[in-house]
């Protein structure tokens, strides 16, 4: 069954992007609970890679949108 997320803003999710697409276990300073986070992280990319939308958060990097898409070990490909 597949989960449908749409358009999506997601606020703390991702804190750091280039770190964290690559790499969901990466944790920060703001995350109370890192492995829960970690987890959470990786759960909403792999939903996000199976389906279309587009993903927009305040502490990406320009542009801020785009898409979760997997593949070479990277979840993360930025609207041109």
């Amino acid at each position: 069954m597949s989960q449908k997320i749409g358009t999506v803003v997601r606020s703390d999710l991702v804190l750091m992007g280039a770190l964290q697409f690559a790499n969901p276990s990466h944790g920060s300073s703001a995350d109370a609970d890192p492995k829960a986070a970690a987890e959470h992280r990786l759960r909403v990319f792999k939903i996000g890679a199976n389906d279309v939308c587009w993903v927009a958060g305040g502490h990406l990097s320009f542009p801020g949108i785009g898409r979760i898409r997997a593949g070479q070990d990277r979840f993360w490909a930025p609207a041109n």
